[in-house]
């Protein structure tokens, strides 16, 4: 009993996530990403945590318009605290869909690891962000797939965690 009491004090459940834009132009091409990316996440103890990512991006511009949605569960080890601050890092999957305008859905999938930084604003707000990405994506949309270490701002994101 005095076990579960105590993973009920230190469970804690939020939720959150990020929204995002970013502007491309390159060789007189243009293009524009919005991403809206909801979470929601369970704290096991002080340094796990498990959450689900849904992420929907949609791309418009020059090029054909192009909709991403994706399910991306995760688990988070946090491997440093100070104060306010900590790091951690996500380890998870992903796997959804993409439709470029006029072209059938294709499925795409990923593996990998992020690592982030979150700081506690508020007694119940927390700000967080994450860079780059270590791991494997594949899209059926070109026969694409990519594995390695991307470190770029579509590789960056900034959030807002609400814990109750």
């Amino acid at each position: 009993m005095m076990a579960v009491s105590t993973m009920a004090a230190n469970a804690q459940v939020w939720v959150g996530g990020a929204v995002g834009y970013d502007y491309n132009k390159e060789n007189g091409v243009a293009d524009s990403h919005i991403t809206v990316s909801p979470e929601v996440g369970y704290n096991l103890d002080e340094s796990w945590a498990i959450a689900l990512d849904l992420n929907f991006q949609y791309r418009t511009g020059d090029q054909p318009n192009h909709t991403r949605f994706s399910v991306a569960p995760y688990a988070r080890y946090t491997f440093f605290r100070s104060g306010i601050a900590s790091l951690f890092v996500d380890g998870g999957f992903n796997v959804g869909a993409e439709k470029p305008e006029g072209l059938d859905s294709q499925t795409t999938w990923g593996i990998g690891v992020r690592p982030g930084i979150a700081i506690s604003v508020a007694p119940k707000l927390t700000f967080v962000t994450k860079l780059g990405y270590l791991g494997y994506e594949n899209s059926d949309v070109n026969d694409r797939s990519s594995f390695g270490l991307g470190v770029n701002n579509e590789a960056l994101t900034f959030g807002l965690y609400y814990n109750f």
